[in-house]
């Protein structure tokens, strides 16, 4: 909260059990307000991953700053098993709100159950990221430090095709288009 400019938004929403929205759009000029929201989340059981991903995105257009910064940020192990738990499904219902000019950045937490699979790629289908944070120093270089590089957006859909001189170049290998963001 501290790195972020007084204009800017922020929200919070639950999906433990069932969603739910902690804090409504709330510019951060009123820091307070936010921490005080932060200090009441609490771990829970079951995941309702879809729900949540809809009440978030309904909020993010609540909103939306035209030619701003857009952006779910959402922080899970990845295995949603309350609601729409599909991977398919999931991405489907992503590429939709893509549209809509908000990106999606998924910030995997925890040990066990996580699911790096789905969370690649809603990120992926998000126009997003995706990071796994598992300590404190990267929680900080995720959250804080690398956020000017990956919040911001510079182009959209681009690609880039490569010619080898197949007198220099005898085979090659393509790597991280799978999960590119």
């Amino acid at each position: 909260v501290n790195k972020l400019k007084l204009d800017d938004t922020v929200s919070i929403v639950t999906y433990a059990g069932d969603a739910g929205t902690v804090l409504e759009p709330t510019k951060v000029s009123e820091k307070d307000k936010i921490l005080k929201a932060i200090d009441t989340l609490t771990p829970g059981g079951s995941t309702a991953g879809e729900a949540g991903i809809k009440e978030a995105y309904r909020l993010a257009q609540k909103s939306f700053v035209n030619d701003g910064i857009n952006r779910v940020m959402l922080a899970t192990d990845g295995d949603f098993n309350v609601g729409q738990t599909d991977d398919d499904d999931l991405k489907r219902l992503i590429e939709k709100e893509r549209k809509t000019g908000v990106f999606l950045s998924v910030f995997g937490f925890g040990r066990g159950n996580l699911n790096d699979q789905m969370m690649q790629t809603i990120a992926q289908n998000g126009n997003g990221t995706a990071a796994y944070i598992d300590t404190l120093a990267e929680a900080e270089k995720v959250l804080v430090e690398d956020a000017s590089s990956t919040l911001f957006t510079i182009a959209k859909d681009v690609k880039i095709q490569v010619e080898f001189n197949p007198q220099k170049v005898s085979e090659y290998r393509l790597i991280g288009y799978e999960t590119r963001a």
